[in-house]
Order: structure tokens, then C-alpha cells, then sequence
């Protein structure tokens, strides 16, 4: 065999593995337990709330980082009070399960007007889900408000250790991805 087709193997193979390799990644995350991904609901079994959100897989699709919206406010603010919106991020920890952690926060408008909110608590979502079939899952939420200065060093998240000022409050969902159109 010459050198020349020794090389066109060689890059053939390395290319089939190039291609085959995200397929085979989806192949296994959809034969090993479900996968990170998509739009979902969520709907509150013990209190009239839902919350939405989309999930960014890794590249694994193992982890993913969380975006959507929450709905559930602190009450005692008065409706002054805004969400923003929930970002957090999800880990597997098993075939069909994963742990959370999220946060959001409350905002108030100043005199000053929408630009310079003054943030009035932070809203800490932490749990597990369990997938119950594709598209489906349990998750069980610990909710917990902090008051802004619960983070002294200004990362925008509770410093450990900080007490909150409301909760943790468990709530049970039940989640459904948006099917594809």
C-alpha cells in the first residue's frame, strides 16, 4: 500500500470518528436517560403557580444552563414589586434525575425610574427532578427569599451561611417539555 493511501485511510477514519461522535453522544443520552433540553413548564401542585423555562444542554447534554420566568414573589412588597427573569443551571445525577440551582430577584422602581430598581430580595430555587418518561418530570423546589444584604460581597447571590428572610418553601411540580411543532 502506498504512503498516499495510507493517508486517505487514515483520514477517512479520522473523519468518520469526527462525524459519528455527536451521534453517538445524542444515541447514548437518549438510550441512557433522558437529556437537558428544550422549553418547559412547570405547574405547582400545592399552590395555583406555574413557571416556565428553557434548558441549553452542554455539549453532553448532561448539563444545562436554565432561562425562563418565575412568578412567585415575596409577598409583604406590595405591587411595586417586579421579577426579573430566572436564570440557574441543571447537573444529572443519574440516568433520569438532575439537581437545580436558580435565582431571580425582586425589583422596585425609585424615583429615579425603571434603570435604577433597587433590588428589594433575592429568590433562591434549589431541588431535584426526577424524569418520569421523555418530556415528563417531578420536581420537588426548596424556595428561599434573602434580603440584598445577605450578599455582602456583591456577587449577586446569598453568601453562605446567610439566613433567609422567608422560607425555604417546598413545592411539588409536575414539568412537560413543549413538544415540537
Amino acid at each position: 500500500m502506498t504512503n498516499a493511501k495510507r493517508k486517505l485511510i487514515a483520514a477517512a477514519l479520522v473523519a468518520s470518528a469526527v462525524i459519528g461522535l455527536p451521534a453517538a453522544q445524542v444515541f447514548a443520552a437518549d438510550a441512557g436517560g433522558s437529556k437537558l433540553e428544550g422549553a418547559w413548564v412547570s405547574k405547582v401542585q400545592e399552590v395555583p403557580l406555574m413557571w416556565s423555562f428553557v434548558l441549553v444542554p452542554g455539549a453532553s447534554g448532561r448539563r444545562a444552563s436554565l432561562h425562563g420566568s418565575i412568578d412567585v414573589g415575596l409577598a409583604g412588597f406590595g405591587p411595586d414589586v417586579t421579577t426579573t427573569p430566572l436564570i440557574g443551571e441543571l447537573v444529572m445525577t443519574g440516568p433520569d434525575s438532575a439537581k437545580f440551582n436558580s435565582v431571580w430577584y425582586g425589583r422596585m422602581s425609585t424615583p429615579a425610574g425603571p434603570l435604577s430598581a433597587a433590588i428589594v430580595y433575592i429568590g433562591v430555587n434549589r431541588g431535584e427532578v426526577k424524569f418520569t418518561e421523555p418530556g415528563k418530570g417531578v420536581s420537588v423546589s426548596h424556595i428561599a427569599y434573602y434580603h440584598p444584604t445577605s450578599d455582602a460581597d456583591g456577587d449577586g447571590y446569598p453568601d453562605a451561611g446567610a439566613t433567609p428572610i422567608a422560607g425555604p418553601l417546598t413545592f411539588t411540580a409536575k414539568n412537560t417539555r413543549l413538544p415540537p411543532p
